[in-house]
């Protein structure tokens, strides 16, 4: 993001002069940035979501009229819940209860994956420091190399008995060379 304090010579800043030519529209507060810059000031993406006043036209910062869309998404963030219905004291102790025994099993649970987590860090750690030191170097840097291209990708339903690629116009070799070429390329 541009910053709004570096002053141009005619005194605007260069942030809002830039942003009213090359992107019209990203700032919904007007000229709030080269009037002030105070921390008091509502920025840009607040005036965006201000509420309007009654009786008039929301407008966006090129004076166009904010389509349906956009007003029923405004609409729903400033939403107001609904309120919680009453409950009686019962309700509110099983709740309770429910609740408390929830967080017990989930800390529970975190703690035992953080747990074995550690572990297997601890054992990573200490089999690296058993190699010899030639090895050790090696042993820390990620490997880069691709999945092998025939591995078994995990799926939901059994293979297909008498499937065949070729009948599709398939061949394992193309398709082979294919994948890995979009691998190399990064997609």
């Amino acid at each position: 993001m541009l910053r709004p304090s570096v002053n141009t010579l005619s005194g605007g800043s260069i942030a809002s002069s830039v942003s009213r030519s090359v992107f019209p529209g990203v700032c919904a507060a007007g000229n709030r940035l080269e009037r002030s810059r105070t921390a008091g000031d509502v920025g840009c993406r607040r005036g965006m979501m201000m509420a309007a006043k009654a009786g008039k036209i929301k407008k966006g910062r090129s004076g166009k009229v904010l389509d349906k869309k956009t007003m029923t998404l405004l609409k729903l963030l400033d939403a107001r819940p609904e309120p919680m219905p009453e409950l009686s004291a019962e309700e509110k102790q099983r709740n309770f209860e429910i609740g408390r025994r929830y967080n017990s099993k989930m800390a529970t649970s975190h703690n035992e994956r953080m747990a074995d987590l550690t572990m297997k860090i601890k054992l990573r750690d200490d089999a690296i420091a058993h190699l010899p030191e030639l090895l050790q170097h090696a042993a820390r840097q990620p490997d880069r190399n691709p999945p092998p291209l025939n591995r078994r990708v995990a799926t939901y339903t059994p293979p297909i008995p008498g499937f065949d690629k070729k009948d599709y116009g398939l061949s394992d070799d193309e398709d082979a060379e294919a994948q890995l070429n979009r691998f190399r390329d990064g997609y």
